[in-house]
C-alpha cells in the first residue's frame, strides 16, 4: 500500500496524469565505472526507467559486488620485466577468487565467475586458466599468503568462535594446489613483512 492508502493502480494513474512514465528495464547486471579506476557491478538488477518531460531517471537495486581491477602501472611493470607488449602482459596480470582453484588454473570459467571477473581479466585467462598461460614453461617461484585474520592471535581473540569457522582457515589448501600444479623451485608463503632484518 502506498502513502495515504493508495494502491499501486491509484498510483500509477497519477503518475500518468503527472507525464511520468514508469518502465522495467530488463537487464542482466549493471556495470558502473567510478572515476578513481574502480568498477561497481550489480548482479541480478531490478532496473526502472523513470521518464518526465523528457528527463530519464533509472532506479536499481541488486547485488553490489565492487572491483578495482589492476593499475596500469601493473601491467606496464609486467611488460617491461618480461620485455613483453602491455596486451601480452595483460594475459599475466589477474585478479581472481584463489578458493576457485580449478577455473583459475585450468580456464573454462563459469558465468558466475565471468560475471565477477570477465570484464577485468584477459579472455586467454578465461579460456585457458594460468595453466595455459603457462605451458610447459617451468615455474621458478610461487608468492602468496593466507590472510592473517585467520591465523592471528588478535584474529582468533576478537572472534566468538575463535575463527574456527571462518572460510580463510581453508585458503593455504587453494594456494598448495597451484604450488603442486606448477612445482615451482621455491616457493614463498607468508603474510607478514619482514622489517627489522
Amino acid at each position: 500500500m502506498f502513502p495515504g492508502g493508495m494502491n499501486p493502480r491509484q498510483m500509477s494513474g497519477m503518475m500518468k496524469q503527472l507525464g511520468i512514465k514508469n518502465t522495467e528495464v530488463e537487464a542482466e547486471e549493471v556495470i558502473i565505472k567510478l572515476k578513481n579506476g574502480k568498477t561497481i557491478k550489480i548482479l541480478e538488477p531490478q532496473v526502472q526507467l523513470i521518464e518526465m518531460k523528457g528527463v530519464k531517471t533509472y532506479s536499481l537495486a541488486g547485488k553490489e559486488v565492487e572491483e578495482e581491477g589492476y593499475p596500469d602501472e601493473d601491467v606496464k611493470m609486467v611488460a617491461e620485466q618480461a620485455n613483453v607488449s602491455e596486451e601480452e602482459a595483460k594475459k599475466h596480470v589477474i585478479k581472481f577468487d584463489i578458493q576457485k582453484t580449478d577455473e583459475l588454473l585450468f580456464g573454462n570459467w563459469t558465468e558466475e565467475t565471468k560475471k565477477l571477473y570477465g570484464d577485468i581479466n584477459h579472455p586467454d585467462v578465461i579460456k585457458k586458466g594460468m595453466r595455459g598461460l603457462v605451458g610447459n614453461k617451468e615455474v621458478d617461484v610461487i608468492i602468496g599468503g593466507p590472510p592473517c585474520q585467520a591465523y592471528s592471535l588478535a584474529g582468533r581473540a576478537q572472534d566468538p568462535n575463535s575463527m574456527k569457522n571462518d572460510y580463510r582457515n581453508y585458503l593455504f589448501e587453494s594456494f598448495v594446489k597451484v604450488v603442486e600444479e606448477f612445482k615451482p623451485k621455491v616457493f614463498v608463503f607468508e603474510n607478514v613483512p619482514l622489517t627489522n632484518i
